[in-house]
């Protein structure tokens, strides 16, 4: 029997931003494709560089972004650059999904 792939319809991702050398934050985090695009974030971690965790986050293509600090000791200035790094990953994220799901079907 021959079979063909027709469509992704979805798969769960572990992503992240370590690849990016000017990265001031790793973000990483579990990712549900679903027709191209990401349907839930989840697991979602924000280190500093040297390996601390600073924040956990999860967001959803209908959900709001939920961010939770790990400490109280982060600057006014960290937090904006958390917030950053988080979006940046989401809209990343994004564009990997839909790469990965074409991919997929190619194979």
């Amino acid at each position: 029997m021959e079979i063909k792939t027709d469509a992704l319809v979805s798969m769960q991702v572990r992503m992240s931003n370590a690849g990016d050398a000017g990265r001031e934050h790793t973000v990483s985090a579990d990712v549900t494709v679903s027709d191209g695009m990401p349907e839930t974030i989840n697991n979602g971690q924000v280190c500093r560089v040297d390996g601390t965790q600073v924040a956990s986050f999860n967001a959803g293509r209908y959900t709001p972004l939920n961010v939770n600090f790990s400490t109280t000791e982060i600057s006014v200035e960290e937090h904006a650059e958390i917030f950053s790094a988080i979006q940046a990953f989401i809209a990343a994220a994004d564009g990997e999904a839909a790469r990965l799901s074409q991919n997929c079907v190619e194979i």
